[in-house]
């Protein structure tokens, strides 16, 4: 549906990933401006730090967004101080948060990146 949706909404650019997410990071980094971590619920806390920590190796910069849903029983998640809460907010049981990655923490990952 992703796939679909990028299509009718003519996001030009617009790249829609289907693989096991830690195994994807763990590849040769490219640049994304918007990642949305949605995990198994069961898996949601480890999973999005580990991702998370993935992501600040290059593949995010600076003004990028992450967007991430785990379930709303999950109060708080363990994330790098370098990804900021932006926005957050929950319906039924999931929440969500949209992440931006801090600008300072932005140079250290393109320097590490390199």
């Amino acid at each position: 549906r992703l796939r679909e949706n990028a299509v009718r909404l003519g996001a030009e650019g617009a790249e829609v990933v289907a693989l096991d997410a830690l195994e994807y990071l763990a590849g040769r980094p490219r640049r994304f401006d918007v990642v949305f971590l949605d995990p198994p619920f069961a898996l949601a806390e480890t999973m999005i730090r580990a991702c998370a920590e993935r992501l600040l190796r290059g593949w995010i910069g600076a003004g990028s967004f992450v967007y991430v849903e785990a379930p709303r029983s999950l109060r708080t998640l363990e994330l790098p101080d370098s990804l900021a809460p932006y926005r957050s907010a929950a319906a039924g049981q999931v929440r969500y948060q949209l992440l931006r990655l801090a600008p300072a923490a932005s140079r250290d990952a393109e320097s590490a990146a390199s």
